[in-house]
């Protein structure tokens, strides 16, 4: 895997302009702020990033399977945690909680990275989501 490159296939150099074009400049902002915050990265670094990052969806499908619901206290949990790991790479605003939550539901990539874990992954994460940021908790 490239160095930023996510482990779903997602480049944020490659749908900057997209996200511009769908959500407005200040959304892309975010996506510009993610290349400031790993310019730096290693690719053991990106590596360490990605393995987290699918560890999670694999708790998530997991929680999915078992079939708690996205308000429970072990699904929001993972979605604290979901927001504390994206924080390395942005500052995670509602506006831009708003943004990912359209990109899981809709980016080909995303959807195809959360659906190799559960067939309904990216709902539920999105539901899941959309609660923690409704119950205010802490994004910004």
């Amino acid at each position: 895997m490239k160095k930023h490159e996510l482990s779903y296939g997602f480049s944020p150099e490659d749908t900057e302009e997209e996200i511009r074009q769908k959500y407005g400049d200040e959304a892309a902002q975010l996506f510009i702020e993610q290349r400031r915050k790993t310019a730096h990265w290693t690719q053991k670094k990106w590596d360490d990033f990605n393995a987290r990052y699918e560890k999670l969806a694999q708790k998530f499908a997991y929680a999915r399977d078992k079939g708690l619901k996205p308000e429970s206290k072990e699904v929001q949990k993972l979605v604290k945690e979901h927001h504390s790991l994206l924080s390395d790479l942005f500052h995670p605003s509602k506006l831009f909680c708003d943004v990912l939550a359209n990109l899981y539901l809709n980016h080909p990539q995303f959807r195809k990275f959360f659906k190799s874990f559960h067939e309904d992954l990216p709902e539920f994460i999105v539901e899941a989501m959309n609660i923690y940021a409704d119950a205010g908790a802490n994004i910004g």
